[in-house]
């Protein structure tokens, strides 16, 4: 009598096991493909709805009437001029009297402080000029 091999039982067991866990696994791949096709149609038919709304709300837009409330209306302020002739004249003034200075002072401050004189009047007169500007 010939004896039987354990490994034939336990190959045969495994076979069984194998399928058994290739039947469970197709059970669940289906399932979670239904389940992927329920939520994509759940998505599809949320993006129409959301279109359809888009759309809606275009079309409504789309008849509004604007009108320009300020159309007709005079502009009083439109031609008026800005007599700059005063603040010229006052520009004027400030650079004659900073040469006056400049040219009484040349013969007492010497040759090395006429210098630092001249750029003391020089910054004056720029922020002087950009005041004049702003008016």
């Amino acid at each position: 009598m010939a004896k039987k091999s354990p490994f034939k039982e336990l190959t045969t067991g495994m076979l069984a096991l194998s399928a058994g866990s290739t039947i469970i696994s197709s059970i669940g791949g289906k399932k979670q493909r239904r389940s992927a096709r329920a939520s994509q149609r759940e998505a599809l038919a949320f993006q129409k709805e959301q279109q359809a709304i888009l759309e809606q709300q275009k079309d409504e837009y789309r008849a509004l009437q604007f009108t320009n409330p300020y159309e007709g209306m005079q502009n009083p302020f439109e031609d008026i001029r800005v007599a700059t002739g005063a603040a010229d004249f006052q520009a004027q003034q400030g650079a004659q009297q900073r040469a006056n200075i400049l040219g009484s002072l040349r013969g007492a401050a010497g040759s090395s402080g006429i210098a630092g004189l001249a750029q003391t009047l020089a910054n004056q007169g720029a922020l002087q000029a950009q005041k004049y500007q702003l008016i």
